[in-house]
């Protein structure tokens, strides 16, 4: 696995605000719970394999434009900006294609 990601971002995950790490290989995301849990905030962190991605897309919603991440399984949705949407999609399909910089060599 690689150590350093490629791409950060904010991104609202399935409701909750996360922080998430693009690397060659892998995207993860970490969550801070929203509310709490016996005294105590809960966190929560998932990854998604590159090797794992279907497809990518996007479409804007309201004030943000939502980067669907699809595999056979499920569709992760990050919302961000509509700026930063098109760079997020791109980078993507190029991790899936085998064609970013970072897979070469």
């Amino acid at each position: 696995m690689h150590a350093e990601a490629i791409y950060e971002f904010k991104s609202h995950v399935a409701g909750k605000n996360a922080d998430v790490s693009v690397y060659p290989d892998r995207i993860e995301w970490r969550q801070e719970a929203s509310k709490l849990t016996l005294g105590r905030a809960s966190k929560g962190s998932n990854m998604i394999p590159v090797k794992a991605i279907t497809s990518v897309a996007s479409a804007k919603s309201g004030l943000r434009t939502v980067v669907n991440v699809m595999t056979a399984s499920d569709t992760i949705g990050f919302r961000v900006s509509h700026g930063e949407a098109n760079q997020v999609k791109d980078l993507l399909t190029e991790l899936v294609l085998g064609s970013h910089p970072s897979q070469q060599g």
